[in-house]
């Protein structure tokens, strides 16, 4: 290695090294290269993130879903479970009586909503219905057919089943939906000639 110094007016001495010693640091290249991978796991993990979050949002709209659906059914097959008697005003309305009492089940398709009406106070069970269906059966396990003749259909019904589909929108996520059939409830208090 050849070294050639030069005295310079303000005494400064400039070493010049030859063509085959590198200095430290890193060249235009090799940071460029770095800056590119870096950017590329900043995308990556800023893209899972986005997606853990999206689904975090997703569990939780099915967690409500669940719980609106859950509390419906058990306070549907509850008062069910008690009725004396069953009448249809039409397909979406059905009066059951409870302890001497009416209690109001009605699906409001303009609203998207189903509601218990007793005492004159109106729950809302559940919103963002995008489906809803009552089935009515007789003792023997024959469907009524509500669509047709609610009101004949009160006298027979001896088991009640609800079907409804929920839905949640969110703008982050998009919709989510469920679909929830309950079990056929029993009027138990219901006497059928």
């Amino acid at each position: 290695m050849t070294i050639t110094t030069a005295v310079l007016p303000t005494s400064e001495r400039v070493v010049r090294r030859s063509r085959g010693h590198r200095r430290g640091g890193f060249t235009l290249t090799e940071v460029m290269v770095a800056t590119g991978i870096s950017a590329l796991i900043l995308a990556a993990v800023v893209s899972a993130f986005i997606f853990m979050m999206g689904s975090s949002l997703r569990m939780g709209q099915y967690a409500d879903m669940e719980a609106q659906a859950r509390r419906l059914l058990q306070q549907f097959s509850q008062d069910a479970r008690q009725a004396s008697n069953a009448a249809w005003a039409d397909e979406n309305t059905l009066t059951l009586t409870v302890d001497g009492a009416a209690v109001v089940y009605a699906y409001d398709s303009s609203r998207n909503t189903f509601s218990r009406t007793s005492a004159g106070r109106t729950t809302t069970l559940a919103s963002g219905l995008t489906s809803f269906d009552f089935q009515a059966y007789q003792i023997t396990g024959s469907e009524l057919p509500l669509a047709t003749s609610p009101a004949a259909a009160g006298a027979v019904t001896k088991m009640i089943q609800i079907s409804l589909g929920l839905a949640q929108n969110h703008t982050s996520t998009g919709s989510t939906s469920s679909q929830v059939i309950s079990a056929r409830c029993v009027l138990r208090n219901k006497k059928i000639n």
